[in-house]
């Protein structure tokens, strides 16, 4: 089936075109719809950025530290990425939260955001992400805060009406959210997730978006000139997967030559 949905963005909503969330039916969306529109990107939807770790790097090692909680329905030790800004600043960019980022009451129809990369998601960034480090050969010796970041701060993946991830329902969705333009024709989710890019002004910026929807948000960083010391990886999803040597990070250095994992 096809629907078109509501997204709220900084205090204004906005209508996607058509998006095919097949095999979704209508049935199973009903209790989440306004009218004709489904209606779960709401800001009291949105999954807001966080600091979980701080980076510690000598010449020895790398040491994640994890901070003093402060986002209580994390399933990790998180703080408001505000907290971090204006410190020196790793960036970790994931695509979307799915339904593990959300408290779901199934009775009252409600969500309650948590906060990005719960679950196993969370669990591989915990367990690798001083793999992936060290593959930053120019990363200097110092203490950084790591932040973790949706583009979207919407469940793209529909994950409370799915058995599983539907790659082609999240693609589907995350696409026509990060499309719509406002009246002067400017594109509203880019510019909010850009404007976020620059308060935390990154030292090092991961992209670990999917790889369908990686470009889009590599170009969108490149086109806003937040390219000093950008990389790309694979969605922590994948870290497990890999041996240490195959965890692989790649550095942007131009749009012409970069690289999708």
């Amino acid at each position: 089936m096809k629907i078109k949905a509501k997204v709220d963005c900084n205090d204004e909503e906005y209508v996607t075109d058509e998006i095919d969330i097949s095999p979704i039916t209508q049935e199973q969306i009903n209790a989440y719809c306004t009218g004709e529109y489904l209606d779960i990107f709401q800001n009291k939807h949105r999954v807001p950025d966080v600091w979980r770790y701080i980076i510690d790097v000598s010449h020895a090692d790398i040491e994640v530290i994890s901070v003093d909680k402060a986002v209580q329905l994390s399933d990790f030790n998180d703080r408001p990425a505000a907290d971090a800004v204006g410190t020196k600043i790793i960036l970790l960019i994931l695509e979307s939260p799915h339904k593990s980022e959300y408290k779901h009451d199934k009775k009252s129809f409600t969500l309650k955001p948590k906060a990005p990369a719960q679950g196993y998601t969370g669990r591989n960034i915990e367990s690798f992400i001083s793999d992936i480090l060290k593959k930053i050969s120019d990363l200097p010796i110092g203490s950084y805060n790591l932040i973790i970041s949706n583009p979207i701060p919407y469940m793209c993946s529909l994950g409370i009406f799915t058995d599983k991830l539907n790659t082609k329902v999240r693609d589907n969705v995350w696409n026509a959210v990060w499309n719509i333009v406002d009246k002067k024709g400017e594109y509203v989710i880019r510019k909010d997730f850009i404007n976020h890019c620059k308060l935390y002004h990154p030292e090092y910026i991961i992209n670990c978006c999917t790889a369908k929807l990686k470009q889009n948000v590599t170009d969108c960083l490149l086109t806003n000139k937040l390219s000093n010391n950008l990389y790309i990886a694979h969605h922590p999803s994948a870290w497990k997967y890999q041996t240490k040597e195959k965890l692989n990070i790649l550095k942007v250095e131009e749009i012409d030559n970069a690289l999708l994992l």
